[in-house]
């Protein structure tokens, strides 16, 4: 959606005020859940980079089965959608973060304390 608004708004960015010193931000278009859908590809410095999938996926299960979630706009965006971050780890090493999994956020709480 916002690169209809802004043509090559799909640049990376430096973030770094929010995430911390040379943080690489890649926005990444995954429509499906929403027609504007959005996931990021974060490249912290000095660290691994990781996909930040959102709602592309809302379990384990569905990204092991590569099972489409029930609130979905369409079947066939989803599964494109999918397969593009499926495809980018698979040629980078990049993790994928699911935004529901709590199993990706227990380390940040353990981080914290």
């Amino acid at each position: 959606m916002i690169s209809s608004i802004l043509p090559g708004a799909m640049a990376t960015v430096a973030a770094m005020h929010v995430f911390g010193r040379m943080t690489r931000l890649r926005i990444l278009q995954t429509p499906g859940h929403t027609p504007g859908h959005q996931s990021l590809l974060v490249t912290p410095a000095g660290h691994q980079p990781v996909i930040l999938a959102g709602d592309v996926w809302h379990s384990y299960a569905n990204f092991k089965h590569n099972r489409v979630p029930g609130f979905t706009t369409s079947r066939k965006q989803p599964l494109a959608s999918m397969q593009r971050l499926h495809d980018l780890a698979r040629t980078t090493g990049k993790r994928i973060v699911i935004g529901h999994a709590p199993e990706d956020f227990a380390p940040i709480s353990q981080n914290r304390e």
